[in-house]
């Protein structure tokens, strides 16, 4: 059995070599409190089986996402790494400086899969920076947004969904929006 802790560590190359994934980057991030375990159970025959657990908080990380034309900033929050995977319940983060919570991870690293959440909502004025062909709408109101991307990690489907109560586009008023995007 051995134990390992750090109160920080740079994560954003080796997480970015796991996932091989040009669909999810992180481009920078912090582990703090690291507190990792390797250890081994004895199977039936007297044979170990080696694991690895451990838990961290990560600061000040930003996450480049295919389709965003900004990345993902101030995403902070619990992390669980174990034998085959990185996982959160919950990351805080802001998309265009607008709230959003991301959950989910990076699983079966020999063939990563990916399962990544991400809510939010808030201006659309704001949110439009985001997305590169949106700046330039004429675009107004509240958005909630639900995003799910879910696969391989280098190539993972991405489900979108978005919601407005109402929505000004140049200048016409759209109440009760409602779409989904796959």
């Amino acid at each position: 059995n051995q134990r390992w802790s750090a109160r920080a560590l740079p994560i954003a190359a080796a997480v970015d070599f796991a996932a091989n994934s040009p669909a999810f980057r992180l481009l920078s991030g912090t582990l703090r409190e690291v507190d990792v375990r390797y250890f081994g159970i004895a199977g039936a025959n007297g044979s170990l089986t080696c694991h690895l657990a451990g838990a961290a908080t990560l600061a000040g990380a930003r996450i480049a996402i295919a389709g965003l034309s900004q990345p993902i900033t101030d995403v902070r929050g619990p992390v669980d790494l174990y034998d085959d995977g990185l996982l959160t319940p919950r990351l805080d983060a802001a998309i265009a400086g607008v709230p959003a919570l991301v959950s989910g991870g990076i699983y079966g690293l020999k063939a990563p899969q990916m399962r990544v959440a991400v809510r939010g909502g808030g201006d659309l004025t704001q949110l439009r920076t985001a997305f590169g062909a949106a700046r330039r709408f004429p675009i107004r109101g509240r958005l909630r947004f639900d995003v799910l991307a879910e696969g391989p990690a280098a190539k993972p489907v991405v489900w979108i969904n978005l919601s407005s109560p109402e929505t000004t586009y140049a200048g016409a008023t759209l109440e009760r929006l409602n779409g989904a995007v796959a």
